[in-house]
């Protein structure tokens, strides 16, 4: 069980948390002091979390994201995984295009020639 002491098993590295949190209060537009009111902290403390001098708990985090307008997946995606994906896909994208151009020229050129059918 995952104590409220703790962040969850699935957190970023600390590092990668203070980073996001400073992140996502730049993405709301919201000041050290904003946050810090509107979670019942400190501000030296939302400080020392985004220094990574703190590790936050994850009801604390879960607090953040909603005050800065994020899901709480933001603080425990791994992005690089995400963005390995997406370039997966993205090259399957890519080559499913080249077989539909490549039917489409097919196709185009059947429609220019006169196709004779036995009578």
């Amino acid at each position: 069980m995952v104590s409220d002491a703790q962040p969850p098993a699935e957190a970023a590295p600390p590092a990668e948390v203070a980073r996001r949190v400073r992140a996502a209060r730049a993405y709301a537009g919201l000041s050290v002091y904003d946050v810090a009111n509107a979670i019942g902290l400190g501000a030296q403390t939302i400080k020392r979390i985004e220094a990574g001098r703190r590790t936050p708990r994850s009801f604390e985090i879960w607090a953040i994201a909603d005050v800065c307008g994020l899901p709480r997946e933001w603080f425990t995606a791994d992005f690089d995984a995400l963005c390995r994906q997406a370039e997966r896909q993205a090259a399957l994208l890519e080559r499913v295009e080249d077989r539909l151009n490549a039917l489409t020229e097919l196709l185009a050129g059947e429609g220019e020639e006169e196709v004779r059918r036995p009578a």
